[in-house]
């Protein structure tokens, strides 16, 4: 396919490392300047559930844009199986930007993706209202629509670091300013546990286990994500998927906690990593599910844990209203105000087809 000039076609492995410096190119001056190779394989060409299709805009045989699609399960709220696309990597040269690339490209993707793999649905994830303001418009001429905002909440435990890290002019000054809002913040979250609590005692006999390596997802684990999520659109998750999404991951390092009620069943999962973000090393609540009244006590661990491990602060993606609404502000979590707009493309197209009561966090695109 051509447009103005511009070349459209599918990548292939031999692209890999003009794909790469395209990368290096597009996102230059930013945190994900650079794209592990090893990283590359493992979302392309190793994902259980099929190859990713690679859209790229050529100009005189060089790489300038770039739109790909990775193929991914989902169970709709009646529990039927969707085969669905999740895009990454949408990027474009600087000196190809604001010229049709990133529509033409993603229109040449999503249509290869319906014809070769029969991907009619896709999704994804942008980050922060400035990029929206970038790339929203260019997703809603492709056909792209957007849906729930998932916020970031915060809990922080290192102030200083904080500080230095999001206002690097007052470094200097951020020990002594980070000890003030320590103070603050400290008595400002205790109000919360001054009246009583119903999550201290929603369960007894609990037994937690937490792995650090060679994640041992079990089919009790299966069963109770089936139970949480009922009714709801939701990642397909089977043991296999589990696997491939944390144990094999060439560049992040999961944790898993477990907790087992009295009867040894699975009450309880969640899976976080540690991320260091320039200076501040920062803890990932990744994924988790439970049965109801256990999220305090999951959560309890998750932190306890995750301190342990030296965080600066803790980073946990939900809905505004949610199950553990209550649980964060006992917590002490905050809402950073930042957050990602889920955005969802139907070939179809069709008034209401968006996802009902969708179940979405990090565990939906984190590994990319």
């Amino acid at each position: 396919m051509q447009s103005n000039r511009l070349t459209f076609r599918e990548g292939t492995q031999s692209d890999k490392d003009n794909i790469l410096e395209l990368y290096r190119q597009a996102f230059k001056g930013s945190d994900i300047s650079e794209k592990d190779p090893r990283l590359w394989d493992y979302q392309f060409q190793k994902n259980p559930q099929g190859k990713g299709l690679i859209g790229l805009a050529l100009s005189g045989g060089t790489i300038v844009g770039h739109y790909a699609i990775l193929p991914a399960t989902y169970l709709d709220e009646n529990g039927r199986l969707i085969k669905y696309g999740l895009v990454i990597d949408v990027m474009v040269h600087p000196d190809y930007r604001k010229k049709g690339v990133f529509v033409d490209l993603g229109r040449f993707c999503l249509r290869t993706a319906l014809e070769q793999q029969g991907i009619k649905h896709a999704i994804g994830f942008n980050f922060t209202a400035t990029a929206l303001r970038a790339v929203l418009p260019g997703h809603l001429k492709v056909g792209w629509r957007p849906h729930i905002k998932l916020y970031v909440y915060v809990l922080p435990l290192n102030f200083a670091k904080i500080i230095g890290y999001r206002f690097p002019k007052l470094n200097p000054l951020s020990g002594i300013l980070g000890s003030s809002a320590a103070l603050c913040f400290n008595a400002l979250s205790k109000i919360p546990r001054l009246f009583p609590s119903r999550f201290e005692t929603s369960f007894r006999d609990l037994t937690v286990s937490v792995q650090d390596e060679n994640l041992d997802f079990t089919q009790s684990d299966i069963e109770l994500y089936s139970a949480f999520t009922q009714n709801r659109y939701r990642l397909h998750k089977t043991i296999d998927f589990l696997n491939w999404r944390y144990n094999r991951h060439p560049t992040a390092n999961y944790s898993l906690v477990r907790i087992l009620d009295g009867k040894g069943e699975t009450a309880a999962v969640a899976v976080f990593r540690i991320s260091d973000l320039k200076l501040v090393k920062t803890g990932v609540i990744v994924d988790w599910w439970s049965k109801q009244g256990v999220e305090f006590q999951l959560f309890s661990v998750l932190i306890e844990r995750l301190k342990q491990r030296k965080s600066d602060m803790i980073v946990l993606l939900d809905e505004k209203e949610s199950a553990v609404s209550a649980v964060r502000m006992k917590l002490g979590f905050v809402n950073s105000k930042e957050y990602y707009q889920s955005i969802f493309y139907s070939a179809e197209n069709q008034p209401g087809d968006l996802p009902k009561n969708p179940r979405l966090n990090f565990a939906d695109f984190d590994v990319f």
